[in-house]
């Protein structure tokens, strides 16, 4: 539960929000802005729609997720809708007239199984009790689960526009630039790539508009525990090519990718013998 003065800030002064799907850099976006002795509030979620919401409480309900992993859901779940609430009434009052500083967001974008292959191993324990359960056929089988790409696919639909007010897709992405910012009568919103992360001192000072000296990295796959066979499987996954170009052609990845970024990805995820097929 938030704290009263967490609440009043929430709703009254100007506050930073590291609003994005997971495994995005958020950590590091949150840490680099601590570093820096911002000096106002710094919230980090992946979520806050009733949908996503829905989804979590659907997963608690089954039986395979270990304790531990339920136990931090529903704590990021209760936050998640206290936040939420606090947000969508602090649009209203801003709406209503009062004089409150537009809501900062800092959101990202990645390849769409690179980042579900991170994020199962970083929750590894909804799927086995070890990080070795996570084979390549293991995360095959729970990449091509049905819906697990649903939300994410539709994460700025979902969540950046009801809460912001923003469409990222009305206006063309710099992918050469590799980061956009968006901004209306509720809030400034920056959307960056994931593979745009060495830049990071540069977009976000120019989103802050004040310098970043230095860069606090955190959450790294390659310095995990599982780091090896993080790698592994990176290297041997492969997925039914006809599956990976669907995805790889949805809207988000339309927009925020060149069809040549995209055409890469599907090489590198699909099935050998049917990615060559496709590419002759």
């Amino acid at each position: 539960m938030l704290a009263p003065l967490e609440r009043r800030e929430l709703l009254f002064r100007r506050v930073i929000l590291v609003y994005q799907m997971p495994k995005i850099g958020s950590q590091t976006i949150e840490a680099t802005l601590r570093q820096c002795s911002v000096p106002h509030p710094i919230y980090r979620f992946h979520y806050l729609s009733r949908t996503m919401a829905r989804n979590v409480r659907s997963t608690l309900a089954a039986s395979e997720p270990s304790q531990a992993w339920k136990r931090r859901a529903r704590e990021q779940l209760n936050l998640t809708c206290e936040f939420s609430r606090l947000i969508r009434f602090r649009k209203w009052l801003r709406f209503c007239g009062f004089p409150i500083p537009k809501l900062d967001v800092i959101s990202g974008v990645r390849d769409l199984v690179g980042l579900v292959l991170a994020s199962l191993f970083e929750n590894y324990l909804r799927i086995g009790p070890t990080v070795e359960c996570l084979t390549a056929d293991k995360c095959s089988e729970a990449l091509l689960g049905r819906g697990m790409f649903t939300t994410l696919k539709d994460w700025f639909d979902l969540e950046l526009k009801p809460f912001t007010g923003i469409d990222v897709y009305k206006t063309q992405f710099p992918h050469d630039r590799g980061y956009a910012i968006y901004e209306n009568r509720f809030a400034r919103v920056l959307v960056y790539r994931f593979e745009a992360l060495h830049n990071l001192a540069e977009f976000l000072g120019e989103f802050m508009r004040c310098k970043i000296n230095s860069l606090a990295n955190r959450n790294l796959g390659a310095s995990k525990p599982y780091a090896e066979q993080y790698r592994s499987v990176k290297e041997s996954l492969r997925l039914p090519a006809g599956f990976v170009t669907d995805l790889y052609g949805c809207k988000m990845m339309r927009h925020f990718y060149s069809d040549q970024e995209r055409l890469g990805w599907e090489k590198k995820w699909a099935e050998p013998s049917q990615a060559l097929a496709q590419s002759t």
